[in-house]
């Protein structure tokens, strides 16, 4: 498969975004630890989407090793002092489905 290009300035903006807004009161708080957070994991994210875009890992191997990010995430959450497990998991659960979302679309998928 030939390589596809996605705008990922642009999908780091989603990702932060979709995260603030869940978070939501917490933001004011947390937001600058949250986006460094967030930009610690570039690398690793934008790798799983370099590789699912050009075809070398399938949807289920991209949801595999994006759970694995998605754990380090939440553990880079908790130490934004992020209140409440289910608002970790809501947060690093918004930034992987923007993410997701992003690949499937620039691959002319549907979305999940």
């Amino acid at each position: 498969m030939k390589d596809v290009a996605m705008d990922m300035d642009k999908v780091w903006q989603d990702m932060t975004a979709a995260v603030a807004t869940v978070l939501n009161k917490e933001w004011g708080k947390a937001g600058a630890c949250v986006q460094d957070a967030l930009q610690q994991e570039q690398g690793a994210l934008g790798r799983i989407a370099k590789e699912r875009l050009a075809g070398t890992i399938d949807d289920a191997q991209m949801r595999r090793l994006l759970e694995d990010e998605k754990d380090a995430l939440k553990v880079a959450l908790l130490a934004c002092e992020v209140q409440g497990k289910k608002l970790v998991e809501a947060a690093a659960n918004a930034a992987t489905d923007a993410l997701v979302a992003a690949i499937r679309t620039t691959l002319g998928l549907p979305p999940v």
